[in-house]
């Protein structure tokens, strides 16, 4: 397992409450009595990091509030996942060679501990520089393709948008987790922008 002095978690919680048709954010809308939220910084403890870093839109002094003592880095514009976790760089410049980086949604209250440390377990096994989550639903329509080279390995995501007919069928999906080398992940952050289909039709 991760020794909990080299896990960084990231926490992504910028989102807005508009889906649901309301001003509070969304991670603070409640789910068996708690923010969303809380539940993911729950499973994240269950971990015992070193640090956990909350990712939040400007103006969203209550999410900040409510996710405290932790600390906040701010995404002043919501430009995707990896602008969100661009926003924390700054609180992670210290990362250690041997450094883990777990990447998590403030909106995904049913993530379990026992799930993410199946993540570290998978990643100690193998001594893979990340690890990703997937699932397989029973209909694969809409979500995110995991692209897998005949080893096994993870080879490309592909948004719905973005992928082949033959690509769409696959059943194999991402649900947005990640673990991994915190140094590699953080100096890949410059690499990505949002250009997909998605955001050239929006």
């Amino acid at each position: 397992m991760t020794r909990g002095d080299s896990l960084n978690v990231v926490v992504l919680a910028a989102g807005l409450g508009t889906r649901m048709r309301s001003s509070r954010p969304k991670v603070l809308h409640e789910v068996a009595g708690l923010p969303m939220v809380h539940h993911v910084l729950k499973a994240a403890e269950a971990l015992s990091p070193k640090r956990v870093v909350v990712v939040i839109g400007p103006d969203m002094p209550e999410v900040e509030q409510a996710v405290a003592p932790w600390p906040v880095a701010i995404q002043q514009e919501r430009l995707g996942t990896a602008d969100a976790v661009k926003a924390a760089a700054s609180v992670l410049q210290d990362v250690k060679d041997g450094d883990e980086l777990l990447i998590l949604y403030g909106d995904g209250p049913l993530i379990t501990p026992e799930t993410l440390q199946g993540l570290q377990q998978r990643r100690q096994e193998t001594g893979a520089d990340f690890v990703w989550l997937g699932f397989r639903p029973p209909s694969p329509t809409g979500y995110g393709r995991l692209l897998l080279a005949e080893n096994g390995e993870v080879e490309a995501i592909v948004e719905e948008k973005d992928a082949t007919e033959d690509q769409r069928r696959i059943d194999l999906c991402w649900a947005g987790y990640l673990l991994g080398d915190a140094g590699r992940l953080l100096a890949f952050l410059g690499q990505i922008d949002n250009r997909n289909a998605k955001e050239s039709t929006t």
